[in-house]
């Protein structure tokens, strides 16, 4: 199981100029000022490397919440 906040940092760690100071689980990560096509790909890659899983971009598009994006990872790795 991934550590929520662990996960929760690095998700942040995507935004730019500590725009996701105040991003929690629950944040609609889409919202931010900063969230577009680039940091999208970033964030596939980031996961790819953390976690080793393939996500794919309409999957990511499924997602609203910090969270979504986190149970996805979580049952990706459960279905490996």
């Amino acid at each position: 199981m991934i550590d929520t906040q662990k996960f929760l940092q690095e998700f942040k760690e995507q935004y730019v100029d500590g725009e996701a100071t105040g991003m929690t689980m629950d944040s609609e990560f889409k919202k931010f000022p900063s969230w577009d096509s680039l940091t999208a790909i970033s964030l596939l890659a980031e996961i790819k490397y953390r976690y080793n899983v393939d996500i794919e971009e309409d999957e990511l598009n499924g997602c609203s919440r910090v969270a979504d994006v986190y149970h996805l990872i979580e049952k990706k790795i459960a279905h490996a």
